[in-house]
């Protein structure tokens, strides 16, 4: 009960939705371009369906616009478990874990409805996106006693992200002006993000109580928690690597030379491992690790 971060009452319902979702089969790489294929050409068929009179192209064009909706349920269904996955990587911030699935199906209706296969794209890797914005919008507007928007939210981290950088690089506190041109926003958009990050506070505060900003907290542990996840993806010795190189593994960053003698391989050898890994890793970071940089 404590992995699956769910209230008694909702558990039940929790359990009997994942065995539902897993009698649904996952789709193979030609099942999906095929239920793309017929979803494309359902919504084609249901904008002219209402522009043409009662007959029989009226009739082929419903029976296609059937088809186009049957594949979206499918594509939807054999994705749920996807969804799942995705949201058990964000509890602890304020929402059940029925919440964020509910709000991760939403980003994957919406991933199902806007995926073009002719890309060469798969469709998993373009339905995270999708889902990691639902949920993280979900989170920001309901985590807060005050509702905040999704621009203000992602303003707010913009010019906190640029204060901190400017205070190392100038010495001293920049100002509104300077903050508001390093994160190219106005100073009204900036002086706005400002205000959004005061919190309400409690009338029972006791002087000597110490108010806790968590958000910085919770910003890192979902980096560190997503950047493991990223790491994954490549194989041991490049794993190796980027966590000594960049201090994921150890007391601090190590060099090249450092590094090599750890790994027992060359420093030429780190190198080429380095850039491979980072090769990779920039290529997912376009649906992964990027938003921690807005």
């Amino acid at each position: 009960m404590a992995d699956l971060d769910c209230d008694p009452a909702d558990l039940h319902a929790l359990i009997a939705y994942l065995r539902e979702i897993g009698r649904h089969e996952l789709l193979t790489t030609e099942e999906v371009i095929a239920h793309a294929t017929w979803i494309e050409a359902g919504l084609l068929a249901a904008e002219r369906v209402a522009l043409e009179p009662p007959g029989e192209l009226r009739a082929e064009l419903q029976a296609v616009a059937g088809l186009g909706e049957e594949s979206r349920r499918r594509m939807i269904e054999g994705n749920l478990r996807l969804v799942v996955s995705l949201a058990k990587r964000y509890t602890g911030k304020g929402m059940s874990l029925l919440d964020l699935i509910q709000e991760g199906n939403l980003g994957l209706m919406r991933a199902v409805e806007r995926f073009d296969h002719q890309l060469g794209n798969r469709f998993s890797t373009y339905a995270i996106w999708w889902i990691r914005q639902a949920i993280g919008r979900a989170i920001s507007d309901r985590s807060r006693l005050v509702r905040m928007p999704a621009q203000a939210y992602t303003d707010a981290g913009r010019v906190t992200a640029v204060q901190r950088e400017l205070t190392q690089r100038l010495g001293r506190e920049p100002t509104t002006a300077e903050v508001a041109a390093d994160a190219c926003l106005t100073v009204a958009r900036v002086e706005r993000a400002r205000a959004w990050k005061i919190r309400p506070e409690s009338l029972d505060l006791e002087e000597t109580d110490q108010y806790v900003d968590d958000d910085s907290i919770v910003l890192r542990a979902a980096l560190r928690r997503d950047l493991q996840y990223q790491l994954e993806f490549l194989d041991d010795v490049q794993r190796a690597v980027v966590g000594l190189r960049f201090g994921l593994i150890g007391p601090c960053a190590a060099s090249v030379d450092e590094t090599a003698a750890a790994l027992r391989i060359s420093p030429d050898e780190v190198r080429a491992l380095e850039s491979e890994a980072l090769r990779v890793l920039r290529r997912r970071c376009a649906i992964g690790l990027r938003e921690y940089a807005a």
